[in-house]
């Protein structure tokens, strides 16, 4: 008897620590458990060419291509991307841009470089990615370019070392030169890769780093300026943004992704005219380029032109059925239309599709202020700031709600961190003086709406000029 208790005794301890253990580790391992893993090494040897920085070069291109393959084979048996209808070579050079190999060991003898690799990746969100990407034929065509210009330049590489074989002294110094040269642009192309893959995951500051070391490699990269670009813009440097473009349309005046990058900037710098002229001519350029509409249909918006914006959106849907953006802008442009319910279904469209993107949360918040539930916006500002806390439109109108509920102290503090964030943001020092008149703090007041008249603010201007004490209200 007592036996039979020690082992029923024993049998339930066991049963409590199993319990346990999937109790407190049963989420994490389903969570990790969708992930897929390939890990692979890559020895080259040397050539009488090769140096170790060309050594490592070539084997690190090498195996991130088996890598890639790998996966790229696996996503293309998947349901959804065969129903895509792309091919083996499009979903290779997309999972390039959406994934990162992570080096695990490298080893140099002075004749061998061997190198070890892997990825990790959750195939939904590749799949979901490479959704996005095949109705974005630009940004398509940059990785498949991109890919094929590395094919190009392996092959170029392995043509020098054979070349090398046979040239007299004369040609061997030139052919070396080349080899070093060709080397400078592939390991520029990978650093490029590697710069889309951290932009794709919205680590901007991350994917300035590695699109600077392709650009230090290959000067007229012209792919790695207009991406750059469009990464200092995410983070609202504006003026590095608009010199990367432009350096990016100096090396090729026809490039529609930089053309669009560029209208970006100028509609956030409030150069709506600009920004127009750019984006009509990304649209000339390539007629099918569903983001070129969807910019449009934003610099339209801020032109308060709700029927062309709503024209350009549903032609970006057209165009890339699953474009989160386009249905944001839509719904902002239903919005302003005053039909509330249809903007909101679009709203939760561009959730659906894409859950942590920050700004359809902030649409909708904007929405729900307009229709005076300022709870419910606060909760969706407040959304959009955790998934990104330096999303300054959303800071900034989170203040204008918080104003509306006579929170003076907490708005205050979300205009000053707006500006703190965009050192010209003329609306939110004008806001932030009419905080600091609630207040009792006039001259900070005077001192922000002098700013805002010098940014160009006209309410600012019309206030000093006329000498007329600040309004109570907020500037909707």
């Amino acid at each position: 008897m007592a036996q039979r208790e020690r082992i029923s005794l024993i049998r339930n301890i066991l049963i409590f620590l199993i319990a346990s253990v999937f109790l407190f580790f049963g989420p994490a391992l389903a969570a990790t458990a969708s992930y897929l893993t390939y890990q692979r090494d890559y020895a080259y040897q040397a050539s009488e060419a090769d140096s170790k920085l060309s050594c490592r070069a070539i084997a690190l291109e090498q195996v991130k291509r088996l890598l890639l393959e790998e996966l790229g084979t696996y996503m293309e048996s998947r349901t959804e991307v065969r129903n895509y209808q792309v091919s083996r070579d499009q979903v290779i050079a997309m999972t390039a841009g959406i994934v990162s190999a992570e080096i695990l060991s490298e080893k140099w003898d002075g004749q061998t470089y061997v190198i070890v690799a892997r990825i990790t990746a959750d195939p939904k969100q590749v799949a979901r990615a490479i959704d996005e990407l095949r109705g974005e034929r630009q940004s398509l065509n940059e990785l498949e370019a991109s890919k094929q210009r590395t094919d190009e330049l392996l092959k170029e590489l392995a043509k020098l070392r054979e070349d090398l074989k046979s040239a007299k002294e004369g040609q061997q110094a030139q052919d070396r030169i080349d080899y070093q040269a060709t080397i400078q642009r592939l390991s520029a192309i990978d650093w490029f890769k590697e710069g889309y893959a951290l932009a794709a995951s919205r680590k901007y500051r991350e994917a300035i780093s590695f699109y600077s070391k392709a650009i230090d490699a290959d000067p007229d990269y012209a792919n790695a300026y207009s991406a750059r670009g469009f990464a200092h813009f995410r983070m609202n440097g504006y003026q590095q943004s608009l010199k990367d473009v432009n350096r990016a349309l100096d090396l090729k005046s026809d490039h529609a992704g930089a053309l669009v990058n560029r209208a970006r900037t100028l509609s956030a710098m409030k150069k709506f005219d600009k920004a127009l002229a750019d984006v009509n001519r990304a649209i000339e350029l390539k007629p099918d380029f569903a983001q070129a509409y969807n910019i449009r249909a934003s610099i339209y918006l801020n032109l308060r032109n709700n029927w062309k914006a709503l024209e350009d959106c549903n032609r970006a849907i057209e165009l890339k059925p699953n474009f989160a953006a386009a249905y944001y802008h839509r719904g902002a442009a239903q919005r302003n239309m005053r039909r509330f319910d249809n903007a909101f279904k679009d709203f939760q469209r561009a959730i659906e599709i894409d859950p942590d993107d920050p700004r359809p949360y902030q649409q909708r918040g904007w929405t729900y202020h307009r229709m005076k539930k300022y709870n419910e916006a606060v909760r969706d500002f407040n959304r959009a700031l955790e998934l990104d806390p330096t999303f300054v439109t959303a800071i900034y109108r989170r203040g204008l709600v918080l104003y509306e509920l006579r929170l003076f102290q907490e708005a205050l503090r979300d205009f000053s961190n707006a500006i703190e964030l965009d050192k010209d943001y003329a609306d939110a020092y004008y806001q932030r003086a009419l905080c600091y008149q609630r207040l009792g703090q006039t001259e900070a007041a005077a001192g922000d709406l002098r700013r805002a008249a010098q940014l160009g603010h006209a309410q600012a201007q019309r206030a000093i000029k006329d000498r007329k004490p600040l309004p109570y209200e907020v500037d909707d």
